[in-house]
């Protein structure tokens, strides 16, 4: 969702569909700023 505090330097952007189909591909959220809540994946 970008500004995570866990992220560091390890960020780059993606688009909202992009985060959407990683998220259904089984890529597991970030568990401190919670994206996939954010983005209605769940």
């Amino acid at each position: 969702m970008g500004g995570c505090h866990a992220a560091g330097k390890r960020q780059r952007a993606i688009t909202r569909e992009q985060a959407l189909a990683a998220l259904a591909d089984g890529i597991r959220a970030c568990i401190h700023c919670r994206p996939d809540t954010e983005l209605g994946g769940l």
